[in-house]
């Protein structure tokens, strides 16, 4: 897995904006059949946090579904 090298602090207001788009993206996945694992959960918390921007987290997300 790639290195993920921590972006600047957020705020709580954009954290808080961070986790309800996982929310939404976590139903519309549960509607689909999708659920996250361990491996998905610590990407998709690294976004949450800021250590990681949509684009890269959609990127590592890709990877370890489609590993070529």
């Amino acid at each position: 897995m790639n290195v993920i090298t921590p972006t600047a602090k957020l705020s709580a207001a954009e954290v808080e904006r961070r986790r309800k788009i996982v929310r939404q993206a976590d139903a519309n996945n549960r509607i689909e059949g999708v659920v996250r694992t361990p491996d998905t959960d610590s990407i998709v918390a690294s976004f949450v946090r800021g250590d990681i921007e949509a684009t890269d987290m959609m990127r590592l997300l890709k990877a370890l579904t489609d590993p070529r």
